[in-house]
């Protein structure tokens, strides 16, 4: 595939644009700034139109659209499979606005062979791919894989997906060798772990004979101390049948004492108590007496303090007794008061109902200073709305007639201009028969007599005797029709202007009979007579209206206004005591209605605060008469003053019962002592039960001991018993894992040979699908000889990226130089080129992309390109001499 031509008729900055391409290397040498990026995406938007984008960022079809408006595109001829095309492209804002149409080069006809789809049908690859390849942008020389390449190079993804395989399965199998075979600290394998058990089961077994000896000799020793254990045990029975038949002895005797204790406690608690009474024993009914009463006083106390909460302060209880001092106030006279205060409101609304507003007075006095000289009646009115309705329809007619009139003028021009084209008509006439007269006496004077001239002759001169007939005769019926015309147009315009200065006249009058009347009020001129009639009309009516309100305000508010003087004095009067302490001046008004409301609150509170008083001191008065009795009672024993009243009759109380319960137990126990005293002798000298008790004490820690020592030894010897139990399973999983050891050692061997034949696998498939790449590559690379990188330890991955080998491990191009990372990734992509168009190869376009190389490696990359030249037509962009191919 081959570029022949192109034109730009508008794309960036390049505009009305033709260019011719070779075979081989085009090399185009212009400065920054000429369109040199935009040429090389011009090329490529004709194969495969504008980039879509939604992205905000100025999008490249916006990029390239020409500032002045002009045609947005151009159009490429090209030449594949010896045959040529001519694509025509033109862009708009948008992608439904663009066209594509393609020509047969040679015939000029349209060709279907190719749709607006023509990059990916020729070429077998997407935009991205395109740009991936053949299509070197400035400063981006990496390439990389893309669905339309990997669909281009035979799916290589599900060649990738086939190594991913390949190195999951190897990494699967050495993950489960490692679960086997792995010798770390944290996470041993298998077999590690089971060699580990193996030692541990040896070590373990040689305890064995130790443990069976000390077991005979445990059991031993815990025999001899059991039969110990039980003869002490029959000997502690026959002690507690003993202690026994002490304890209910010695049980009555201890009674005895304690009673005696307990007579002389009680002795010592009387004397304090006789004390306490010494001024009697209160009865029941005295101590009822004493709570009922500290009861009432408790809750009247609390009454009276709620009574005194409610009371208000001092200084407003001065207040309202200031208020209410020597006046006789009641809720009647306030209800009165209330009552004349909504008469008065009632009259003052009814007077500012009838009133007249602020508004209506002041356009009430306008309307009087603008009617002033006349107000106009309403047939005035109607009549001169009337005649301003005519002075419209006037300036209609007028308009109108007007253009009747200037019509007629036009007609009659024309017709005199249409004389003047006939009689031009007639004299081309009379020269055509002159003409053919003069033809006549050529062919008579001048040529040899023959049938044909006498013809051609006569035909001459009976034309033009017909013409010069047909011409008079015309003329002179043109002539006449005109003159008619011309009168009649004359008639029709005079006609006109007459009706015209008629209808001026009668508008005259009439404009003149309007402003008559308009010049008796100060209206303001509109464009509009009407609107001015009417804005009178519409003044008059409100003056009549508001002239109507003012008479019937002054008729209905005389009445009203003495009845509503009387009761403002009257009010006023009433509360100018209450005004002044309130700090009210009643003579300003309108402070009724507050000092009303205030001095019915008040005598409320007032009202209030006397009967609390009163309540307060009357039940001051019963406080204090309980108080003096509960008082007189408590006095009376020496209990706690701190306490309250209630506290101490309760220990009045309290004490009293407890002093009649002592009485009663005293004379209770010295009578059961006399008696135990009748029956026992409490001195017998025997062996206490204590005393007994204490052998027993010997004799139970004695088993006490012996019970510790047979659990411990009876503990040691299960525990040995254990332990030898555990060591004969340890033997029989020792040979379990024998067992496993062995079985582990043939599935590591598995493993090892299956790692084996998989990476055989994986190097075999390898050379299969990225062979031509990578030969591509190192072949390129073989040209450029670039010193210090041997092209062997170059590769590719499957998505292109360039891959170097060095002291046994690979690393990305990235470790390289940013010179020798340009190299390579244009090494890279010419491999790929190759390896994508095998068939039909593509021009090649190039936009400026070793700017950042030094002299060595642009005559390195060079020379490259140039015998890529020799089989493939290339277009190279650059904007410096130093880059600029020889050839070119």
């Amino acid at each position: 595939m081959k570029l022949k031509s192109c034109y730009i008729a508008g794309f960036g900055r390049i505009k009305d644009f033709t260019y011719d391409f070779t075979d081989g290397l085009n090399g185009i040498l212009e400065e920054n700034g000429w369109g040199k990026t935009t040429f090389s995406v011009f090329i490529k938007s004709m194969f495969y139109g504008m980039e879509y984008s939604r992205r905000r960022e100025l999008s490249e079809r916006e990029h390239y659209m020409p500032w002045d408006g002009s045609n947005y595109g151009g159009s490429l001829t090209f030449l594949v499979e010896d045959k040529e095309y001519r694509i025509e492209r033109f862009f708009g804002k948008k992608d439904s606005e663009d066209t594509f149409r393609l020509f047969d080069a040679t015939t000029g006809l349209a060709s279907s062979d190719y749709t607006e789809n023509i990059g990916e049908e020729l070429f077998q690859v997407d935009r991205d791919a395109f740009e991936k390849s053949v299509f070197v942008p400035q400063e981006s020389l990496e390439t990389g894989m893309t669905d339309s390449i990997n669909a281009k190079m035979g799916n290589l993804s599900a060649v990738r997906d086939d190594m991913s395989n390949f190195d999951a399965a190897i990494k699967r199998v050495e993950d489960a060798k490692k679960v086997y075979a792995s010798r770390g600290s944290v996470n041993p394998g298998k077999l590690v772990r089971v060699r580990a058990a193996i030692s541990e089961c040896n070590e373990a077994l040689e305890k064995l004979p130790a443990l069976n000896s000390a077991f005979e000799q445990k059991d031993q020793i815990l025999g001899d101390r059991w039969t110990e254990y039980h003869k002490l045990s029959e000997e502690k029975k026959a002690l507690q049948e003993q202690i026994a038949t002490q304890s209910k002895k010695e049980q009555e005797i201890g009674a005895y004492r304690e009673k005696k204790e307990t007579v002389e406690t009680d002795k010592q608690s009387l004397e304090a108590m006789d004390e306490f009474f010494a001024a009697g024993i209160p009865d029941n009914d005295t101590f009822g007496v004493a709570e009922a009463t500290e009861r009432e006083w408790a809750v009247d106390r609390t009454r009276l303090q709620e009574l005194q909460e409610r009371l208000p302060s001092e200084a407003e209880q001065r207040r309202l007794e200031e208020l209410f001092d020597g006046q006789e106030v009641h809720r009647e006279d306030i209800e009165r008061w209330n009552g004349e205060l909504r008469r008065i409101q009632t009259l003052q609304m009814e007077c500012q109902h009838l009133q007249m507003s602020e508004e209506d007075r002041m356009q009430l006095q306008e309307l009087k200073i603008y009617f002033q000289k006349k107000v106009p009646t309403t047939e005035e009115l109607t009549e001169t709305l009337n005649r301003a309705s005519l002075l419209t329809q006037l300036d209609g007619q007028l308009e109108t007639l007007e253009d009747q009139y200037k019509e007629a003028q036009m007609e009659h021009r024309q017709l005199q201009r249409k004389r003047k084209a006939g009689a031009g008509g007639f004299v081309v006439t009379v020269l055509i028969a002159l003409v053919l007269f003069a033809g006549g006496l050529v062919f008579h004077f001048y040529t040899l007599p023959s049938a044909v001239t006498n013809l051609v002759q006569g035909i001459c001169f009976i034309g033009g005797a017909l013409l010069l007939v047909l011409a008079v005769v015309v003329a002179i019926r043109i002539r006449m029709r005109d003159r008619k015309m011309r009168l009649e147009a004359s008639m029709e315009e005079q006609d006109a202007q007459q009706a015209l200065e008629e209808k001026r006249r009668q508008r005259t009058e009439t404009a003149e009979e309007c402003q008559k009347f308009l010049q008796n009020f100060l209206v303001t001129p509109t464009e509009s007579l009407q609107q001015m009639v009417v804005e009178i009309q519409r003044k008059a009516d409100n003056y009549q209206r508001l002239s109507d309100a003012e008479k019937k305000y002054l008729d209905q508010t005389a009445e009203s206004m003495d009845e509503l003087t009387a009761l403002q004095v009257s009010l006023n009067s009433a509360l100018a005591h209450y005004g002044v302490c309130y700090g009210e001046d009643m003579a300003e008004g309108g402070h009724e209605k507050d000092v009303l409301d205030r001095l019915e609150k008040d005598l409320r509170i007032y009202e209030e605060m006397v009967e609390n008083q009163q309540s307060a001191k009357e039940l001051g008065q019963l406080v204090a008469s309980q108080e003096a009795v509960v008082r007189g009672f408590v006095e009376k024993y020496p209990t706690d003053k701190n306490q309250s009243y209630h506290e101490q009759i309760q220990t009045i109380h309290l004490n009293a019962e407890q002093y009649q319960s002592l009485v009663s137990r005293l004379a209770k126990l010295q009578e059961e002592i006399e008696e135990f005293e009748k029956r026992f002798d409490v001195n017998e000298d025997v062996e206490t039960v204590e005393d007994l008790q204490a052998r027993q004490r010997v004799i139970d820690e004695r088993l006490a001991e012996l019970r510790d020592m047979n659990a411990k030894g009876k503990s040691e010897l299960s525990e040995l018993a254990e332990e030898i139990q555990e060591l004969e399973e340890i033997a029989e999983e020792l040979d379990q894992y024998k067992r496993q050891e062995v079985e582990m050692e043939e599935r590591i061997e598995l493993f090892d040979n299956t790692m084996k034949f998989l990476k055989q696998a994986r190097e075999q498939f390898l050379s299969r699908y990225m062979g031509p790449l990578r030969k591509g590559l190192r072949n390129y690379l073989q040209e450029l000889g670039m010193e210090g990188l041997d092209p062997e330890n170059v590769d590719l991955d499957m998505d292109l990226n360039v891959l170097i080998q060095a002291e046994g491990a690979t690393r990305k191009a990235e470790y390289l130089s940013s010179g020798y990372q340009d190299l390579t990734a244009l090494c890279a992509r010419f491999a790929l080129i190759d390896v994508l168009y095998e068939r039909e190869k593509p021009v090649l376009i190039l936009d400026d992309p070793f700017t950042n190389f030094d002299e060595g490696k642009i005559r390195m990359a060079l020379e490259l390109l140039e015998k890529l030249c020799a089989d493939r037509q290339v277009v190279y962009f650059t904007c410096h001499e130093s880059r600029m191919p020889k050839e070119a």
